[in-house]
């Protein structure tokens, strides 16, 4: 048979079922001042929430590699996802919504547990911004935590979907899991759709430049908000992870992506 029919007739044997979705740009949002505080119940309730930049709807995960964009089916009910962003000089104030139609999230979990293998969100944050050192915070829809300071000791190389090599991987990271990030707050309720989370991470405990204040002020840094939904529980036959994120990552392990981070800027208070 001749190349040109072949074509004709199959044309995913030779260019691919599908062409490879382009990876969106790294994000970047202002993120407003909140004037009044926030009482961190997990409800998303008090009027200032309205202020807040939003984050409608989450990307799918990337291909292997970085190869392009994965399917949106992949990522199930975990792309519908909202987030709301606000700050102040004590604290990043991050609400969650999550539409789930079945919260998978066991009771007896404890501080640092491997909440990741059931339903969770996932906030990382990187106020320096070059990937070096960055808080990893896990909540569940029962408001357990797990929380864990990246630590690396190398610039990591370029790739095309911001993971580092696995050989670079193993020799220049630590996660410092016995590391709590002290004064965070967390809590998660149920919701008439799913579940909802607010978090408040302390400016005074992350990573900072010496020249760095420990509170927020006007300025820059990364962030990445990352949901994980399984399709059935744990021990259930032929479950499934449905990720996705705000700036999306590879599949599995987000933490390896800190060059996929969103770009923040917290803007000025306004005047009154």
């Amino acid at each position: 048979m001749a190349l040109g029919v072949l074509a004709g007739l199959m044309p995913g044997l030779l260019h691919g079922a599908e062409e490879p979705r382009p990876i969106p740009a790294i994000s970047y949002l202002s993120v407003p001042f909140a004037a009044t505080s926030v009482l961190v119940d997990g409800r998303l309730d008090e009027p200032v929430w309205a202020e807040a930049a939003v984050v409608r709807g989450f990307a799918p995960a990337l291909r292997p590699g970085g190869l392009g964009l994965g399917d949106p089916a992949t990522a199930g009910e975990a792309a519908a996802t909202e987030a709301r962003l606000l700050w102040r000089p004590e604290a990043l104030l991050i609400g969650i919504r999550c539409h789930d139609t079945r919260v998978l999230a066991s009771p007896d979990r404890r501080r640092d547990d491997t909440l990741f293998d059931e339903d969770v969100v996932e906030a990382f944050v990187d106020p320096v911004g070059d990937g070096r050192r960055y808080w990893e915070v896990q909540v569940s829809p029962r408001g357990q935590v797990a929380d864990l300071l990246h630590v690396l000791d190398a610039d990591p190389p370029a790739t095309p979907g911001g993971r580092p090599p696995a050989e670079f991987w193993q020799r220049h990271h630590l996660g410092l899991l016995a590391e709590d990030l002290p004064g965070l707050s967390a809590a998660a309720v149920a919701t008439d759709d799913g579940w909802s989370v607010e978090l408040a991470i302390p400016a005074a405990a992350l990573p900072r430049t010496a020249a760095s204040p420990a509170v927020f002020a006007p300025g820059l840094l990364r962030l990445n908000l990352v949901r994980y939904d399984w399709s059935a529980a744990r021990g259930e036959a032929g479950r499934v992870l449905r990720q996705a994120s705000w700036s999306p990552v590879e599949h599995g392990c987000p933490h390896q992506s800190a060059a996929r981070m969103a770009w923040i800027e917290l803007t000025a208070v306004k005047e009154r």
